[in-house]
């Protein structure tokens, strides 16, 4: 994907949003996996997830619309996934439910991580 690509897609979110925290720590080789982006082959794949200027982006690949914006604080050892946005704006999303959309966001995480558990 090209950086013009991830420019357009993050600019895509919309400036209608709720906002939640993860306070997910996650290793810097852990991080590093979604600095080099993971981007869809086929339809199979759903999300589009790659990092612009500190903030982890989480886009549907078949529509290319921005669901999640995750924002990083690095640390020495590792990257604290804080505060994120959910999109919430109707004319790109037709149904809401923050619980499923942040449960949503940990399991996906948790799928591309391979990790066991993501607490609450």
């Amino acid at each position: 994907m090209t950086e013009a690509r991830k420019q357009e897609i993050a600019a895509s979110f919309p400036d209608t949003f709720d906002t939640n925290r993860l306070d997910i720590e996650i290793s810097i080789n852990e991080f590093g996996l979604f600095e080099k982006g993971f981007f869809a082959r086929d339809m199979d794949e759903k999300w589009d997830i790659f990092v612009l200027d500190n903030i982890l982006y989480f886009a549907r690949s078949w529509t290319g619309l921005c669901v999640y914006r995750i924002f990083t604080q690095r640390l020495t050892s590792s990257v604290i996934l804080s505060e994120f946005h959910l999109n919430r704006s109707v004319v790109q999303q037709n149904d809401f439910d923050p619980g499923f959309y942040t449960a949503l966001l940990k399991k996906v995480l948790q799928m591309y991580l391979t990790r066991e558990y993501f607490k609450p």
